[in-house]
């Protein structure tokens, strides 16, 4: 009975700081620096390039890249809807335990 409630604190509070996170997905902050890295990593690259298919390409690849690290930043922050989707059954038999 003594080892049970530390455990059922930290569940509660693992599950205290899902929903938190839940609430607030991706940060602002995070999105700001990810959009400011690839604008800054494409106009250095732009100001050292001539115009040639190689560099076109590279400047589709890299905005591609970013694009998708954009997407994945979005895509992860919600875990429980989405493309890349996790099952809730293990949360909510986690929940149906405590009582809740």
């Amino acid at each position: 009975m003594g080892a049970a409630k530390p455990a059922f604190a930290r569940i509660v509070e693992t599950t205290l700081l899902m929903a938190r996170q839940l609430a607030n997905p991706a940060p602002l902050l995070l999105m700001m620096v990810v959009v400011g890295w690839g604008a800054l990593l494409f106009f250095c690259f732009g100001l050292l390039a001539t115009f040639s298919w190689i560099s076109l390409i590279a400047q589709v690849l890299g905005s591609l890249a970013v694009a998708a690290a954009f997407f994945m930043i979005l895509e992860f922050s919600s875990p429980y809807s989405g493309l890349f989707r996790i099952s809730p059954v293990g949360v909510d038999g986690l929940i149906k335990s405590m009582g809740g």
